[in-house]
């Protein structure tokens, strides 16, 4: 590998995530892992990188990498992301990208300014069944797509901030792949009533079609339904982890294999990530407008309507 083409990398929290990406780095012979900072135990540094205990400390023994992958705490990740396009980084953020939007606003401001990139993870995108049900429905094989209910239920232990701040960046991810862009959203119901700490919620998103996306999700338990059900005039879309399956009106169903793993999809996450770093013109990032959802939805627990983002 020539020092031409080797970029210096920093893995900053201590999150599942992190963990992922640091798995991957040695099948990206252009990156070379240079610090690890807010690293967990299990997760200290290697022989080649720096172990710190916050970005300024790293910052602060001269320590810049080119690039950084951020999954920090969510209410840290946007004040991580700032501090390094401070430092000239490219980042890679995990979602959602801050806690507000105007602090996504700052992240994507200053990225500009800097000239630097800042990207958000959507590891979701590189679902199989995601791309297969997407390629069905364009060719009409349920009729006019109608309704889309998507269900990222999973025990886990309990999330940092609530499940929709932490899932929700995916749910919003999904249901616009399948359907287009959201126009207004509205949360029904919300356990507890305390916003960004909940533990369910159930969510309806309107897309530009007026077609009408329900979202449920809870940490508690593992439901076992489909990650998403694409419903149409002529047949519906069942989107799940392993298989989809295409059940039309004559009552024929069709089974696709296309199991989704984490480690691919975090693989498909970090070379996006690199192409953009490379790309004369820096791609659309959507994570800002994923923030401004996530927000208005809360929003909607107040004024009982419709919200816009």
């Amino acid at each position: 590998m020539s020092a031409l083409s080797e970029k210096s990398i920093a893995l900053v929290g201590s999150a599942g995530a992190c963990r992922n990406y640091r798995e991957l780095l040695g099948e990206f012979p252009e990156l070379a892992l240079e610090a690890m900072v807010g690293a967990g135990p299990s997760q200290g540094p290697t022989d080649s990188a720096r172990s710190f205990a916050s970005i300024a400390e790293m910052l602060a023994a001269g320590c810049v990498p080119q690039l950084a992958v951020v999954c920090s705490p969510v209410r840290d990740r946007a004040r991580d992301a700032e501090a390094l396009l401070r430092a000239g980084v490219d980042v890679l953020v995990e979602p959602p990208l801050a806690m507000e939007p105007d602090e996504a606003d700052r992240v994507t401001a200053l990225a500009e300014r800097a000239g630097r990139i800042a990207s958000t993870a959507a590891p979701f995108r590189s679902l199989p069944g995601l791309r297969e049900a997407s390629r069905l429905i364009e060719r009409g094989r349920i009729g006019r797509l109608c309704a889309i209910e998507c269900d990222l239920s999973q025990k886990r232990e309990r999330p940092e901030a609530g499940i929709w701040m932490e899932s929700g960046p995916h749910a919003i991810d999904l249901v616009e792949a399948l359907a287009g862009p959201a126009e207004r959203i509205r949360m029904l119901s919300h356990s507890p009533l305390a916003p960004a700490s909940e533990d369910s919620v159930l969510v309806e998103v309107e897309h530009c079609s007026q077609l009408v996306s329900r979202i449920s999700m809870t940490w508690l338990e593992e439901r076992g339904a489909p990650i998403a059900r694409c419903i149409g005039e002529r047949g519906e879309i069942l989107i799940g982890r392993a298989q989809t399956i295409l059940r039309t009106e004559d009552g024929s169903e069709t089974v696709t294999d296309g199991l989704y793993s984490e480690r691919e999809a975090y693989r498909e996450v970090l070379r996006d990530f690199l192409a953009a770093c490379r790309a004369s013109e820096r791609p659309i990032d959507h994570g800002v407008e994923s923030v401004a959802w996530i927000r208005a939805a809360y929003r909607s627990l107040e004024s009982k309507c419709w919200e816009l983002s």
